[in-house]
């Protein structure tokens, strides 16, 4: 079976992320185990679970080659920033997606809203909201952004043709904002309307404000109260099933 890696990075035990870990590894026929960026958080906790030491900076290499099937962090109520970023850099080029899940939290994956843009790399969301849809029998809102151009439009179309594929129930809504705020937007919606699950693409690349002030992934993080996934810009991603 694929492995789920529950990362445990400081000296709090992630009981939400292993929780949501949990009941994706039963939907998706796959394990759980613990992955530790440090020895020095070894704890009785970790005792029912497999776990695996690696240095943080290796983490893509060690993922792909256990063929890890996506990656869940837990931080709490209020991270910092630094504290977000460094998760973000050690996650820049990973083939899988990787999930921030707040402490104390629902973790339920009933309801699952995708904002869609312009970028192409958005039409990536497609098989990964197929499979919440599928084996968790979630909810699936796609929520294109309220753009001039018809880009947007067309990745909602090619994501709906994946999802009409499985015969899946889906809505469809279209968000207030542009593909520029259309993120921002559904982190708000997912909060007001009961959503669990926010997917999301990760930047393409680091520009100078980014460096300096943080990507917008870091302050969708930041300010989201539900669980958000980040799929990396990378046409060779690995599936969260077969």
């Amino acid at each position: 079976m694929r492995p789920i890696f529950v990362v445990l990075y400081n000296d709090t035990f992630p009981l939400a992320a292993l929780e949501m870990a949990k009941k994706m590894a039963v939907a998706f026929n796959q394990e759980v185990k613990l992955l530790l960026f440090d020895e020095q958080f070894l704890s009785a906790q970790i005792s029912d679970f497999e776990y695996s030491v690696v240095n943080k900076k290796d983490l893509s290499k060690f993922t792909e080659d256990a063929d890890a099937s996506m990656i869940l962090f837990e931080i709490s109520a209020n991270p910092s920033a630094k504290s977000i970023q460094n998760l973000l850099q050690c996650c820049r080029t990973l083939r899988m997606p990787y999930l921030f899940v707040k402490q104390g939290k629902s973790v339920d994956i009933s309801s699952v809203l995708v904002p869609i843009t312009f970028l192409e790399e958005d039409r990536e969301k497609a098989p990964f909201s197929s499979a919440f849809g599928r084996f968790l029998l979630a909810e699936i809102t796609l929520f294109t952004a309220n753009d001039y151009g018809s880009k947007a439009k067309n990745n909602t179309n090619i994501i709906k043709t994946l999802l009409n594929s499985f015969d899946l129930k889906y809505n469809v809504q279209t968000a207030q904002k542009d593909s520029f705020g259309v993120e921002k937007e559904a982190i708000e919606k997912a909060l007001e309307e009961n959503y669990n699950l926010v997917i999301l693409s990760a930047s393409r690349e680091y520009g100078l404000d980014d460096w300096l002030f943080g990507p917008k992934e870091l302050k969708l993080i930041k300010k989201s109260k539900v669980a958000l996934m980040l799929i990396n810009p990378r046409a060779d991603l690995y599936a969260l099933c077969d």
